[in-house]
């Protein structure tokens, strides 16, 4: 995918998410612990609010009306905007 910019909303963090990683594997990189466990898009462990931001979700987890407010950042990216976290 494309990288991507991420905000923390309670922190102010502002963090790139390369190419080449996952928006989970820029979290925890920068020491933001997120609970996880197949890290594909399925269990649902790493549901993480967002705020606003262009999401792209590639999980098969979120209802389509959840999606508008949560992502899961083993396997969404941003495509467009900054992504706004409220976390």
């Amino acid at each position: 995918g494309q990288p991507f910019a991420v905000e923390l909303q309670r922190s102010g963090r502002q963090l790139q998410v390369g190419a080449d990683e996952s928006l989970l594997e820029a979290l925890e990189a920068a020491g933001v612990e997120i609970p996880n466990l197949c890290r594909g898009g399925v269990c649902g462990q790493c549901q993480t609010p967002y705020l606003k931001g262009d999401v792209e979700h590639r999980d098969h987890f979120l209802a389509t009306a959840d999606r508008a407010a949560s992502l899961m950042p083993c396997v969404s990216r941003g495509c467009g905007s900054p992504i706004l976290l409220d976390i």
